[in-house]
């Protein structure tokens, strides 16, 4: 299935407008088109790996979006960068090195990123200039879930779910010698140079191995908004490597893998000038501390004195001295843009897989999923280690798709967790803290009619939190989510959609026990168990569980030339967790986290027609909006998205055509020390040819930013200070044999 860039009409009233007249249109038409509902679900799978259930897509309530080895092979760089164009998704960019997925305006901790189900152990939701650890080229398919998935997979899925699937694990055992697979993909704005290779081999007569290994070199890339010809550190480089061993027995498996990932990635907007900044209460100060000692006299003699003397007192020079280890032993033959620091990152990692096909009356699969990561980067500045991170756990899930049960099918199951985050050096902002949790859960279906079709479930679970040092607090919770949706069928390709959930988050480890400088952001970072004192308006903090409550209506047409289909949400957040920053000093920020409550709404709308068998136009649209109850902006949300595809299918020996044109608006709802982010058009044109029996062979051309505008990124934290890549041309292949 081919994902697109989506978003059409410029604000709501006209998208509401639009899909008013595109129903009646369809409702007609349902009598007259041609296509059946079977042919529409040859279209689309009916099988989601991340929901655990085989169900039909077009009763499955949350919305997703399935990006196939097809679809990834002209699509490079990090995760954000590779899901950025899906409706409601966006990136919160960081050079050419690191980017998570944004969707419906939120970012990490509230998007879960998988590993064929597994929770990703890394950094990346400590920062976004921590990249994923998980590489995309050879995988199978991205299924990415909008709106909240915590039922399965906890709080940090409120927002949503990215779930990479990849082979490192076979789940099929070669009938005819070995499946191998060959890419091949550079790029001109860049530079790039990639390439993967992988081999399934049978082993006996019930087992079957996998290995693969893949390379990215990608130099600092180019962009007209740049004053220099390249834009100093966004080069980035990766290596990866893995190898699984399974058994196999008819549509059961059980297998082991081990992978390791290095990357090495410049840090772009990083500056020294401000390393000596530091707060006092609610305000910022940088410089030494005569300067400020002078500055007190003469400006500070009013009511905030007494606060600025109780937080002044040794600052965070002991952090900064612990764990600075001077000169680093890397050797590294990767060229750094000159006085750029940059990662070094090294990640290993265990996975036990299985599924179990009907092992017993009464259930129909058993799924279990197992990992364990050691994983750590480093970052350095010249030939000097700035700052250690390190996370090491294990998780372990259990779920068991039972038979119907008085007319109820679904799963159980449960999960458990534990990994330790530390952070050494000059930057590190994070205490050592051990995290541990657990939960059990179950999401049931029921078919009332053939046309009505429920959805209901629940979820308990614990998080908890142990700094390593006494001075910080640990953090224990308990968390209830529950959510029920129903799907009706209209007709025999129409499809209304309602839910509701409620879900519960506990704060993440940077939210509670930030508390240093960050220069990647520019910030200097507080958390809420911070002293308020120091850093703050000297009143504590009792952190709470966030509490979600989404609200979602869909309808769609799945049948027939004219298709359309339109999500409105709304999503209110009691103790809404956020970085709100309460001082600047040139670029570089104070932020300290708060609880507030907020409220999320927006839609994602797509109306497409297919003129012929091989012409077809769509047109697309999201937008959403974040704001506090109680007034104000929240900051990096996302601005609306307006575009068309046109598509040109088989034309001449299986070429196929795709032009992309999107507006993203100007964003000028912006929170406090946010500056309006300016509105861009992108125009991209791609060229696919496949041929052999089974289009083993696939080939490809792609053109990006045709117009070679100057792109800032809203959702990014260097929205101001670094831009996106300019026009580009990629190609690649990809063979299967």
């Amino acid at each position: 299935m081919k994902s697109y860039p989506h978003c059409p009409f410029r604000r709501n009233r006209l998208a509401l407008s639009v899909a008013g007249l595109t129903l009646p249109l369809s409702l007609f038409s349902l009598n007259t088109q041609a296509q059946s509902v079977e042919e529409a679900d040859e279209r689309i799978p009916v099988v989601l790996v991340t929901l655990g259930l085989d169900e039909n897509a077009h009763q499955v309530s949350s919305p997703y979006e399935l990006v196939d080895a097809d679809d990834l092979l002209s699509r490079s760089g990090t995760l954000g960068d590779i899901l950025e164009n899906l409706p409601g998704v966006r990136s919160d960019t960081f050079g050419g090195g690191a980017s998570r997925p944004v969707i419906r305006g939120q970012g990490a901790p509230r998007v879960e990123v998988l590993s064929d189900g597994s929770d990703v152990i890394d950094a990346s939701s400590v920062s976004p200039d921590h990249a994923v650890s998980l590489d995309t080229m050879l995988s199978r398919r991205i299924e990415v879930l909008r709106g909240p998935a915590s039922l399965q997979y906890g709080g940090g899925a409120i927002g949503g779910v990215v779930n990479i699937l990849d082979n490192k694990i076979p789940n099929y055992r070669p009938e005819d010698g070995a499946d191998a697979t060959f890419i091949l993909r550079g790029d001109t704005v860049a530079g790039e140079r990639a390439g993967a290779m992988s081999l399934t081999a049978p082993l006996g007569e019930n087992f079957a191995w996998h290995a693969e290994a893949t390379y990215r070199d990608a130099d600092a890339y180019q962009s007209p908004a740049s004053q220099e010809k390249r834009v100093q550190g966004t080069a980035a480089k990766s290596e990866n490597a893995a190898m699984g061993f399974s058994w196999v027995e008819g549509d059961s498996y059980l297998g082991i893998s081990y992978s390791v990932r290095n990357d090495e990635y410049g840090i772009p907007g990083h500056s020294e000038a401000h390393l000596d900044c530091h707060p006092h209460g609610i305000d910022l100060h940088c410089g030494g501390h005569d300067d400020h000692e002078e500055e007190r006299d003469e400006d500070h003699e009013d009511e905030h004195d007494e606060d600025h003397d109780e937080g002044h007192e040794g600052e965070h020079d002991e952090d900064h001295d612990e764990g600075h280890e001077g000169d680093h032993d890397h050797d590294h033959d990767h060229d750094h843009d000159h006085g750029t620091p940059w990662v070094d990152l090294e990640s290993e990692r265990i996975d036990l897989r299985g599924e179990f096909d009907a092992p017993m009356d009464g259930i129909h699969r058993i799924r279990i999923r197992a990992s364990h990561t050691d994983y750590g980067h480093v970052e350095i500045e010249g030939d000097e280690i700035i700052t250690r991170y390190r996370n090491d756990g294990y998780e372990g899930r259990v779920e068991i798709d039972h038979e119907a049960l008085g007319g109820w099918h679904g799963i159980v199951g449960f999960k458990v967790s534990d990994n330790t985050l530390s952070s050494q050096g000059n930057e590190a902002f994070i205490p050592e803290v051990d995290a541990s949790s657990y939960a059990v859960f179950a999401i049931e279906h029921r078919e009332l009619t053939d046309n009505w079709h429920l959805e209901a479930g629940i979820r308990l679970e614990n998080q908890s939190y142990d700094p390593t040092d006494s001075q910080y607090a640990s953090f224990d919770e308990d968390l209830f989510s529950y959510s029920a949706a129903s799907v009706w069928s209209l007709g025999e390709s129409h499809s209304f959609t309602v839910g509701y959930a409620h879900a519960e988050r506990a704060p993440a480890e940077q939210e509670l026990y930030a508390s240093g400088i960050h220069l990647a952001t520019a910030t200097y970072e507080c958390g809420l168990l911070t002293d308020p004192a120091h850093c703050g308006n000297g009143i504590a903090a009792s952190p709470e569980a966030e509490t979600s409550g989404n609200i979602e209506l869909s309808i769609a047409r799945f049948g027939g030339p004219l298709t359309y289909s339109l999500h409105l949400y709304q999503n209110s957040i009691d103790d809404y967790i956020y970085a709100q920053t309460l001082a600047q000093e040139d670029d570089f920020r104070l932020i300290r986290y708060v609880q507030r409550d907020a409220e999320f709404t927006g839609f994602e709308a797509e109306v497409g027609y297919q003129f012929s068998q091989n012409f077809g136009v769509e047109l697309f649209h999201d937008e959403v909006r974040g704001r506090l109850d109680d007034g104000g902006n929240l900051p990096r949300i996302s601005p609306a998205r307006t575009g068309a595809t046109l598509s040109a299918n088989g034309l001449i020996s299986n070429l196929d055509a795709e032009l992309t044109y999107f507006h993203v608006a100007e964003q000028d709802d912006i929170a406090g020390y946010e500056s309006v982010t300016s509105g861009y058009d992108m125009l991209n044109l791609q060229l696919d040819w496949q041929y052999g029996m089974e289009d083993e062979y696939h080939y490809f051309i792609k053109a990006s930013n045709l117009l070679d505008e100057d792109v800032w990124n809203h959702t990014s934290f260097l929205a101001d200070t670094v831009p996106l890549p300019g026009r580009n041309i990629s190609a690649g292949l990809r063979f299967d044999f």
